[in-house]
């Protein structure tokens, strides 16, 4: 879903893709990965791609909140949790954004 958003984007665009990658920072193989579905961004890229496309990033997909946890506190909370409640989070989560 996210990849299609890219490559129509960038073709609309007509952006190579080395020119999208240089516009988000990051090299054009990871961009093509994440074109093709076969990464996910980070939520720091995430938010610099819905920049970058004019876009407003979801609030529950923002490195903050009005409640004050930031991505930071997420990632720290994240790895106090067990194996499987991190794969269990990791679904729930895939299942909001896709």
């Amino acid at each position: 879903m996210l990849g299609a958003q890219l490559r129509a984007h960038r073709t609309k665009y007509r952006l190579t893709q080395k020119e999208m990658a240089s516009k988000l920072g990051i090299t054009r193989e990871y961009y093509a990965r994440l074109e093709r579905g076969f990464a996910l961004p980070s939520f720091a890229l995430f938010e610099t791609i819905c920049s970058a496309m004019h876009l407003v990033a979801p609030h529950h997909l923002t490195l903050s909140n009005d409640d004050g946890l930031d991505y930071r506190e997420m990632c720290t909370l994240c790895r106090q949790l067990n194996e499987r409640d991190r794969v269990e989070i990791e679904r729930l989560m895939k299942g909001m954004v896709g």
